[in-house]
C-alpha cells in the first residue's frame, strides 16, 4: 500500500540531499443539527463574562461554569471535561432576513431561502480532506420518524441536489462497516506489511523537520513537498486504522429499532453516535451531518419530563411553559452532543497527545436564530464548536462579535417594526469559510471565481452587513 508515495518527491533545489517527512492525523468534520432555532435565555450564559477586546465589534472571554457546573441552561455539566475545546460564538446574521426558514441545509450553505452547496460536500469531494479515494466519503445520518423526513436534508451538492440521508442506522452501519474487515482478523502476512510500512513512515518523522526548514528550499518545492505529504500522511492514518490497536474497531451492528415508536429516540440516537464515532476512528469516513429532529407529541418522550406540546410550535411561543419546555429538548439534545464530544475525546496521536475530538472540526448549529419571542429569524444564529481542527481554532472561549448598543429588530430596516432580536453582528458566510480554512481549504477551493465568497450574499438586510467582511474567515478565532 503506497509504497511509491514513501519516497520523498523530486525537489530541484535541494538537488542530492536525502530528506523524509513526518506523519499528522487527518482532520475530520461532523455538523450536527437541531432544529427551530433557540431561546436566548436558554442558549446564552448566565454568567458575567470577563470580557477582553479584541477589535472593533469583537470580544472574548474564557468560557466558565455556573454553580451547577452547567455553562448555560443547555450546555449542561457534560461538557466540562472538554470545555477547553469549546468555542461559543455570538453575534452571527445571515445577510438575507426574509422568509420562513426551515432551511436545514441553511447552516452549511449560508443561504436561508434557496437551495445553495453546502460546506460539507465541498470538503467530501476535496483532496485536501480526502488525498486519497475514501471508503465513504461524507455520511448523513437523520433521527426522525421515515414519514417526516422529506424536505429535511441537511446537504446539497454541487449540482444542487440534495444529498440523501439515512433514517434507519442499519442502513448507515453497511455503507460504512458492511465491506470492513475486523482488524483482529487481519492476515499474519497482511499484518506484519502493515507494521513494516508503518514502521518506515514513522522512522522518517524527524527528518523532515529539518527539510522543511532547509535554506535552500524553494517555495516551488515546498509546495510539491506539502502536496505529497498529504498523500503520505493519508497512507499512514489508513493503516494506523486498519491496525488492532484499541481505537479502531469493527462495532457490533445495531439492534433493528422501529423510529415509528418515539420512545426508541434515546437508543436509537445513541446507536447513531457510536456508529459515528466508530468510523472516525477507524477512518471509514471523514465528513458527517448529525440530524437530531423534533418528533411529533412531546408527550410520548417521558425522558423528557413533559407534559404537552410539539416542538415546532413550541418555538414560536414566548410564555414561560414554552421557554421551560425548549430548555428542557435542548439540553436533551446537548447531552447527546456531549456524548460524542466525550467520545471522540481520546488520544488519537501519542506523539502530540491529540485526541480523535482535537483533530476534528464539530459543529452544532440550527437553522434558526436565537431570541425570546420566536426563535424563527435568521439572524442571531446558535453556534457551538468543539475540537480544535488539528490546531487551529483557539478554544475554551465565549466570543462576541455584535455592534452593542445596535439592536437588530425583526421589521423596516430596524425602524422598530419588530421586537428586538439582538444587537447586530457581523455576516454568518464567515463562519462557514472558518470552518473550511480550518479544514486546510483555501478561497480557490469553494469560489468559483475569486473574491466571491461563500453562500448567498443577496438582499444585504437594511444594508447592515459588510459584504467584504463576510467573503473572509471569522478574525480572532486563530491560534
Amino acid at each position: 500500500m503506497g509504497g511509491a508515495a514513501l519516497t520523498i518527491p523530486l525537489l530541484p533545489s535541494l538537488a542530492g540531499e536525502s530528506f523524509a517527512q513526518a506523519t499528522t492525523s487527518p482532520k475530520r468534520f461532523i455538523f450536527i443539527f437541531t432544529a427551530n432555532g433557540q431561546k436566548a435565555v436558554n442558549w446564552w450564559p448566565k454568567w458575567q463574562p470577563a470580557w477582553t477586546d479584541l477589535g472593533p465589534n469583537a470580544r472574548h472571554a474564557p468560557l466558565q461554569t455556573e454553580g451547577n457546573g452547567a455553562i448555560t441552561p443547555i450546555l449542561g455539566p457534560e461538557f466540562q471535561p472538554v470545555m477547553s475545546k469549546l468555542l461559543l460564538l455570538r453575534g452571527l446574521d445571515h445577510y438575507r432576513h426574509g422568509g420562513a426558514g426551515h432551511l436545514a441545509h441553511a447552516p452549511l450553505s449560508g443561504s436561508p431561502e434557496e437551495v445553495m452547496p453546502t460546506i460539507d460536500q465541498v470538503l467530501a469531494y476535496s483532496n485536501k480532506v480526502y488525498p486519497t479515494a475514501p471508503a465513504v466519503r461524507s455520511v448523513h445520518m437523520l433521527v426522525k420518524q421515515e414519514f417526516q423526513s422529506a424536505g429535511t436534508q441537511a446537504s446539497v451538492d454541487a449540482s444542487l441536489d440534495y444529498v440523501p440521508h439515512e433514517t434507519d442506522v442499519t442502513a448507515s452501519y453497511n455503507r460504512l462497516f458492511g465491506d470492513f474487515v475486523d482488524p483482529t482478523m487481519v492476515d499474519p502476512v497482511e499484518e506484519q506489511r502493515r507494521a513494516l510500512e508503518l514502521g518506515v513512515i514513522d522512522r522518517l518523522r524527524g527528518d523532515y523537520d529539518a527539510l522543511t526548514k532547509h535554506p535552500r528550499l524553494s517555495a516551488d518545492d515546498r509546495v510539491r513537498l506539502e502536496q505529497h505529504l498529504a498523500l503520505v500522511h493519508d497512507l499512514h492514518a489508513r493503516l494506523a486504522a486498519a491496525g488492532n490497536g484499541p481505537a479502531c474497531s469493527k462495532p457490533d451492528a445495531p439492534a433493528p429499532l422501529s423510529s415509528a415508536d418515539d420512545t426508541n429516540l434515546p437508543m436509537i440516537t445513541k446507536d447513531n453516535i457510536d456508529l459515528l464515532v466508530s468510523a472516525i476512528k477507524c477512518d471509514r469516513t471523514r465528513v458527517a451531518t448529525l440530524m437530531l429532529c423534533p418528533q411529533t407529541d412531546l408527550r410520548n418522550f417521558g425522558f423528557l419530563g413533559l407534559s404537552a406540546g410539539e416542538h415546532h410550535e413550541l418555538s414560536h411561543s414566548d410564555d414561560d411553559y414554552a421557554r421551560n419546555a425548549l430548555r428542557e429538548i435542548n439540553n436533551w439534545y446537548a447531552k447527546q452532543v456531549a456524548y460524542l464530544l466525550n467520545e471522540l475525546d481520546v488520544v488519537e496521536d501519542p506523539t502530540t497527545d491529540r485526541t480523535y475530538l482535537d483533530n476534528t472540526v464539530v459543529y452544532w448549529g440550527n437553522e434558526d436564530g436565537c431570541n425570546d419571542f420566536d426563535a424563527h429569524k435568521p439572524f442571531a444564529l446558535p453556534v457551538l464548536l468543539a475540537g480544535g481542527g488539528g490546531g487551529y481554532f483557539d478554544t475554551g472561549r465565549y466570543v462576541d462579535y455584535r455592534h452593542h448598543g445596535t439592536p437588530i429588530h425583526y421589521g423596516d430596516c430596524n425602524s422598530g417594526g419588530g421586537e428586538p432580536t439582538d444587537d447586530l453582528g457581523r455576516p454568518y458566510n464567515s463562519l462557514l469559510i472558518s470552518l473550511m480554512t480550518a479544514m486546510g481549504l483555501e478561497a480557490s477551493d469553494w469560489e468559483s471565481s475569486p473574491g466571491v465568497g461563500f453562500g448567498n450574499y443577496d438582499d444585504n438586510y437594511c444594508n447592515n452587513y459588510s459584504q467584504a467582511e463576510g467573503r473572509q474567515p471569522l478574525p480572532y478565532l486563530t491560534t
